[in-house]
């Protein structure tokens, strides 16, 4: 297309809601950047030995995250994995969706955090949670 047809183009009014659309499309295509706040944190004996559960409330006010690991300060060497309660049966997964402008709770019953070799009669464990685009998050979890 020559440069004056496309001036031409541009020049009507045509022209100039295809360019608005454009524009919009494109703009709702930006993501933005998560804005994750975590509260209502706890734990408890999973009924395992050596075995914990920890839930949680994770809020995002921006665009969509994922949930990728987690570990625990006070047990360094604790296999932390993430879980989710699927047909009656726990399943590990490699990842928690957080999605734009949800509340993501991890409770029983459903997805969950599971470490093995912490200690559950401990009262209070910090929890360093990774999201794939947010970063690290460090909360405290207190036992229940």
């Amino acid at each position: 297309m020559k440069f004056s047809r496309l001036f031409y183009a541009y020049s009507t009014n045509m022209g100039r809601y295809l360019l608005l659309a454009i524009f919009i499309v494109a703009a709702g295509c930006i993501n933005n950047p998560p804005e994750i706040k975590v509260h209502d944190v706890y734990f408890m004996s999973s009924g395992m030995s050596n075995a914990i559960s920890i839930f949680m409330v994770i809020e995002n006010h921006g665009g969509a995250d994922n949930l990728i690991s987690a570990k625990i300060k006070e047990f360094p060497n604790a296999k932390v994995e993430l879980h989710t309660i699927a047909g009656g049966m726990m399943l590990k997964v490699d990842k928690i969706e957080i999605p734009k402008g949800e509340t993501v709770p991890l409770k029983r019953g459903g997805y969950h955090i599971m470490a093995f070799g912490a200690d559950p009669s401990e009262d209070e464990i910090t929890l360093i949670l990774e999201f794939e685009k947010f970063g690290s998050v460090e909360v405290k979890a207190q036992r229940s």
